[in-house]
């Protein structure tokens, strides 16, 4: 596995790895691919409607 650059980075692998471990039991990978390339859609049409901080409820 690459160097993280950055802790955050390190999560993001982490998380990365755990949901495509994840989707390989379930048979699922197709349709975790499908979810997140809509949601990588959304993202990019709404980026200014995101919450930027995680403490805001």
């Amino acid at each position: 596995m690459a160097q993280s650059s950055s802790p955050i980075s390190a999560v993001a692998e982490r998380y990365a790895g755990s949901l495509f471990e994840l989707a390989l039991q379930a048979n699922s990978v197709a349709q975790v691919e499908a979810d997140l390339t809509s949601f990588e859609a959304l993202l990019e049409g709404s980026a200014s409607k995101l919450v930027r901080s995680a403490s805001v409820s």
